[in-house]
């Protein structure tokens, strides 16, 4: 007679459900560890995830700008010790009573002196400086020397021009002899100023006597 196996108890449903939880909770458990297992050790970028990866190279580009912008920030200073103002003549750059065209010109022939291997030439620039260079407002008595020293290198056509602008103004100041009607004509003319000419300032014949001068005296 065969041995009847016995008959398997039927579980509760209470027993059922502990038994399902503690499936699942073993499937977490699992899961768990094998995200542990994916996760980075401290100074390994190798095996990081990427938005740890991404999260670093930030940081290093925030620190690689701040370093930047504090070199930058240190370096007009280091300009100003390393290129100390040899030439004798006076900044425009460091006067603030000029106009802003006129430090601007100033400064591009002081920079020809003062830097000359930066220096480049500019026809604007200049060709400001040749017309305002008998302005007191635009280039005062303090920087005839800058402007002097400058006129001095000018070649070419330029140079002819302001030789003749010079000499026309000198000539002006001169008085020109006009013949006197109410004066027998064997008595001649007498000098008188002419009325048809604009008047002469002081400061303009004085820098057209100088930059005639240093313009001569230059070419021969």
């Amino acid at each position: 007679m065969k041995d009847r196996k016995p008959e398997k108890k039927k579980k509760s449903p209470r027993t059922e459900l502990k038994e399902d939880i503690s499936e699942e909770k073993k499937h977490k458990r699992k899961r768990k560890d094998s995200d542990d297992s994916t996760q980075t050790t401290p100074g390994d970028d190798s095996v990081a995830p990427p938005a740890r990866k991404e999260e670093k190279r930030k940081k290093r580009k925030r620190v690689a700008e701040a370093e930047k912008e504090t070199k930058e920030k240190e370096e007009p200073v280091a300009k100003k010790r390393k290129h100390r103002n040899k030439t004798g003549l006076p900044d425009p750059e460091e006067d603030e009573s000029l106009t802003e065209q006129s430090q601007k010109a100033l400064s591009y022939a002081f920079l020809q002196f003062y830097r000359p291997k930066k220096w480049k030439f500019n026809k604007a620039r200049q060709n400001w400086i040749i017309r305002n260079l008998w302005s007191v407002e635009a280039v005062p008595d303090v920087y005839q020397p800058l402007i002097l020293k400058y006129m001095s290198h000018v070649q070419g056509g330029v140079r002819e021009n302001l030789i003749k602008t010079c000499r026309s103004i000198l000539d002006e100041q001169k008085p020109v002899p006009v013949p006197d009607t109410n004066i027998a004509p064997a008595v001649g003319g007498v000098l008188v100023e002419s009325d048809t000419s604009a008047p002469l300032t002081d400061v303009k014949v004085s820098r057209a006597k100088v930059l005639l001068a240093t313009l001569t005296k230059t070419e021969s």
